[in-house]
């Protein structure tokens, strides 16, 4: 395989991995938001709840659409992904409850920001790591 063709190869996986992150993180966020706001429960518990809806469409869509190429198999990749996941989402609770409690921002703003810090450092476990070619 040519340089070329690498450079296309990474650039679609950037692509769908952002697409497939997108649609997850977006079940997350409103699932999160729908659950602070209308049901009124906690803030770490609507991001848990968010996180929980928001996890089989990432695993879903990663595994057959931005790595369709892995040669690991489902028995392999559904745990590193899911050790992967749950290791981010403890990043992503902490991150989140500090934020709420020390800064002046609403809720909203403050989900948002941290779901999009933490998928970089999701994007190159899974490459790496969950759905090595």
């Amino acid at each position: 395989m040519g340089r070329v063709e690498r450079v296309r190869g990474h650039a679609t996986r950037g692509i769908r991995f952002f697409a497939v992150g997108t649609a997850a993180a977006a079940v997350h966020y409103l699932v999160g938001l729908a659950t602070y706001s209308l049901l009124g429960l906690g803030p770490g518990t609507s991001n848990l709840i968010g996180f929980a809806c928001g996890f089989p469409v990432s695993y879903s869509g990663h595994r057959w659409w931005t790595f369709e190429e892995t040669r690991e198999p489902h028995a392999v990749a559904l745990p590193r992904f899911l050790l992967m996941q749950a290791s981010s989402f403890a990043g992503n609770q902490i991150l989140l409850l500090l934020a709420v409690r020390w800064l002046p921002l609403p809720f909203w703003f403050i989900l948002g920001a941290v779901l999009v810090l933490v998928a970089v450092i999701t994007y190159i476990v899974s490459r790496y790591w969950v759905f090595r070619a």
